[in-house]
């Protein structure tokens, strides 16, 4: 009996952690999605470049 309840404890708990993650992850979709329907063109010249040294 107790294993049984503990195992609906693991069902409900990664049923809870799953639907927020499913809702946040077709949020993040739909406005990448935005994004690309109106990207941002920028025109200009370079004036300088830096160098970053690998090491970190």
């Amino acid at each position: 009996m107790r294993t049984r309840l503990a195992l609906w404890g693991a069902r409900l708990l990664c049923l809870l952690v799953a639907v927020p993650g499913g809702c946040s992850a077709s949020r993040q979709w739909r406005q990448a999605e935005r994004i690309d329907a109106a990207p941002v063109r920028v025109t200009g010249v370079v004036t300088a470049v830096e160098h970053v040294p690998k090491s970190g």
